[in-house]
């Protein structure tokens, strides 16, 4: 699946049946089409060579770069580790609780000050 959002603003609306070509770091590229499914934009014809070719398993994260109109670059990341980067996620609930953690030791800081 494809995010709606990011679909939209690269092509707009007009984007059912679009023949995208998707490219790896080591010269290998595919060309994939891009298919409305359950109201979703999803890549299709295509890409079972892209997955075979790469080996990929199930639930592998993919990071996608949009290097031209119609090409994007994929970036499997096997174990969370792609190359010399590595995913992970933010453990927080929000960056704001952070905030109010500094917030708050800014006001310990100047009350002990006073």
């Amino acid at each position: 699946m494809v995010p709606v959002t990011f679909v939209t603003k690269k092509w707009g609306t007009d984007w059912q049946h679009m023949n995208i070509e998707v490219r790896h770091e080591d010269g290998r590229h595919w060309t994939v089409r891009l298919r409305h499914m359950d109201q979703l934009p999803v890549l299709t014809d295509g890409w079972r060579a892209v997955v075979n070719n790469l080996q990929l398993v199930k639930n592998t994260w993919l990071l996608f770069r949009s290097i031209g109109d119609k090409v994007l670059e994929v970036f499997p990341f096997i174990n969370n580790v792609h190359g010399q980067s590595y995913i992970t996620k933010n453990n927080y609930a929000k960056m704001g609780l952070t905030v109010r953690e500094l917030f708050n030791s800014k006001l310990n800081v100047n009350i002990v000050d006073r």
